[in-house]
Protein backbone atom coordinates (compact mmCIF):
# COMPACT_ATOMS: atom_id res chain seq x y z
CA UNK A 1 0.00 0.00 0.00
CA UNK A 2 2.99 2.44 0.53
CA UNK A 3 6.28 3.89 -0.57
CA UNK A 4 8.64 5.23 1.75
CA UNK A 5 10.80 7.90 0.29
CA UNK A 6 14.40 9.42 0.74
CA UNK A 7 15.76 12.86 0.10
CA UNK A 8 18.66 12.33 -2.49
CA UNK A 9 21.92 10.91 -1.36
CA UNK A 10 24.18 14.53 -0.55
CA UNK A 11 26.80 12.38 -2.70
CA UNK A 12 24.26 12.33 -5.83
CA UNK A 13 25.46 14.14 -8.79
CA UNK A 14 21.77 15.69 -9.58
CA UNK A 15 19.96 16.69 -6.48
CA UNK A 16 16.54 16.58 -8.25
CA UNK A 17 16.71 13.07 -8.23
CA UNK A 18 15.07 11.06 -6.18
CA UNK A 19 15.24 7.85 -4.56
CA UNK A 20 12.33 5.73 -3.48
CA UNK A 21 12.07 2.40 -1.74
CA UNK A 22 8.52 0.95 -2.35
CA UNK A 23 7.19 -1.36 0.54
CA UNK A 24 3.93 -3.00 -0.17
CA UNK A 25 1.80 -3.98 2.35
CA UNK A 26 -1.95 -5.00 2.95
CA UNK A 27 -4.79 -2.94 4.58
CA UNK A 28 -7.71 -5.03 5.89
CA UNK A 29 -10.31 -5.24 3.80
CA UNK A 30 -8.00 -3.47 0.73
CA UNK A 31 -5.81 -6.68 -0.06
CA UNK A 32 -4.73 -7.58 -3.39
CA UNK A 33 -6.43 -10.06 -5.52
CA UNK A 34 -3.67 -10.70 -7.44
CA UNK A 35 -2.29 -13.42 -4.99
CA UNK A 36 0.99 -11.85 -2.75
CA UNK A 37 2.19 -8.49 -2.79
CA UNK A 38 5.03 -7.39 -5.05
CA UNK A 39 8.57 -8.08 -3.66
CA UNK A 40 9.95 -4.08 -2.45
CA UNK A 41 11.61 -2.20 -5.49
CA UNK A 42 13.57 0.86 -5.46
CA UNK A 43 13.04 3.57 -8.01
CA UNK A 44 14.40 6.62 -9.20
CA UNK A 45 11.88 9.86 -9.09
CA UNK A 46 11.87 12.61 -10.55
CA UNK A 47 8.58 14.34 -10.42
CA UNK A 48 4.80 14.32 -9.93
CA UNK A 49 4.50 12.17 -13.81
CA UNK A 50 6.99 9.69 -12.18
CA UNK A 51 4.78 9.30 -8.90
CA UNK A 52 1.37 8.92 -11.25
CA UNK A 53 3.76 6.30 -13.85
CA UNK A 54 4.44 4.75 -10.52
CA UNK A 55 0.29 4.34 -9.35
CA UNK A 56 -0.61 3.03 -12.83
CA UNK A 57 1.97 0.50 -12.61
CA UNK A 58 0.89 -0.32 -8.48
CA UNK A 59 -2.66 -0.59 -9.60
CA UNK A 60 -1.93 -3.16 -12.15
CA UNK A 61 0.67 -5.42 -10.08
CA UNK A 62 -2.31 -4.79 -7.25
CA UNK A 63 -5.59 -6.24 -9.32
CA UNK A 64 -7.63 -4.62 -6.89
CA UNK A 65 -6.44 -2.31 -4.23
CA UNK A 66 -5.17 0.96 -3.14
CA UNK A 67 -1.37 2.75 -3.71
CA UNK A 68 -0.20 5.40 -1.67
CA UNK A 69 2.66 7.09 -2.79
CA UNK A 70 4.69 9.82 -1.19
CA UNK A 71 7.84 11.36 -2.18
CA UNK A 72 9.98 13.84 -0.22
CA UNK A 73 12.59 16.17 -1.21
CA UNK A 74 14.25 19.26 -0.27
CA UNK A 75 12.11 18.87 2.46
CA UNK A 76 8.96 19.02 0.39
CA UNK A 77 6.35 16.10 0.00
CA UNK A 78 4.64 15.07 -3.20
CA UNK A 79 1.65 12.85 -2.53
CA UNK A 80 0.20 10.69 -5.03
CA UNK A 81 -2.59 8.41 -4.68
CA UNK A 82 -3.99 5.55 -6.34
CA UNK A 83 -7.57 3.37 -5.91
CA UNK A 84 -8.03 0.36 -8.48
CA UNK A 85 -11.90 0.72 -10.80
CA UNK A 86 -13.40 -1.84 -8.64
CA UNK A 87 -13.08 -0.44 -5.44
CA UNK A 88 -13.71 3.77 -6.57
CA UNK A 89 -17.38 3.10 -5.06
CA UNK A 90 -15.78 2.56 -1.94
CA UNK A 91 -13.19 4.80 -1.69
CA UNK A 92 -12.14 7.97 -3.59
CA UNK A 93 -8.35 8.59 -3.94
CA UNK A 94 -8.91 12.34 -3.96
CA UNK A 95 -10.66 11.89 0.24
CA UNK A 96 -7.54 9.95 0.84
CA UNK A 97 -4.54 12.70 -1.02
CA UNK A 98 -6.65 14.94 1.19
CA UNK A 99 -6.03 12.98 3.92
CA UNK A 100 -2.25 12.67 3.71
CA UNK A 101 -2.09 16.31 2.20
CA UNK A 102 -3.16 17.53 5.46
CA UNK A 103 -0.53 16.02 7.89
CA UNK A 104 2.33 16.78 5.29
CA UNK A 105 1.19 20.50 5.68
CA UNK A 106 -1.14 20.42 2.29
CA UNK A 107 -4.01 22.38 1.30
CA UNK A 108 -5.95 20.68 -0.92
CA UNK A 109 -5.54 18.24 -3.62
CA UNK A 110 -7.06 16.62 -6.29
CA UNK A 111 -8.05 14.55 -9.18
CA UNK A 112 -10.12 11.52 -10.08
CA UNK A 113 -12.06 8.91 -7.76
CA UNK A 114 -9.12 6.49 -9.02
CA UNK A 115 -6.46 9.00 -8.71
CA UNK A 116 -5.39 11.96 -7.30
CA UNK A 117 -2.28 13.95 -6.04
CA UNK A 118 -1.26 16.45 -3.62
CA UNK A 119 1.70 18.10 -1.78
CA UNK A 120 2.67 20.06 1.22
CA UNK A 121 5.86 21.90 2.93
CA UNK A 122 6.55 19.13 5.50
CA UNK A 123 8.20 16.39 4.11
CA UNK A 124 9.65 14.91 7.43
CA UNK A 125 5.65 14.09 8.19
CA UNK A 126 5.45 11.69 5.17
CA UNK A 127 4.83 8.62 7.68
CA UNK A 128 2.37 10.40 9.48
CA UNK A 129 0.81 11.00 6.55
CA UNK A 130 0.74 7.46 5.54
CA UNK A 131 -0.30 6.67 8.90
CA UNK A 132 -3.54 8.89 8.62
CA UNK A 133 -4.55 7.20 5.48
CA UNK A 134 -3.95 3.44 7.04
CA UNK A 135 -6.29 4.92 9.94
CA UNK A 136 -8.95 6.43 7.08
CA UNK A 137 -8.95 2.76 5.80
CA UNK A 138 -9.47 1.08 9.14
CA UNK A 139 -12.15 2.94 9.35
Amino acid sequence: MNVCSEDPSPNDPDPTTLRATIQWEPISGYEPTEGALPEPQTETIVGYADLLRLIDEAKGKLGSGIAVFIGVNEGKAAVAVGVTDDLTDKVSAVDLVRVAAAEVGGKGGGGRADMAQAGGPDGDKAEAALDAVRKTLAG
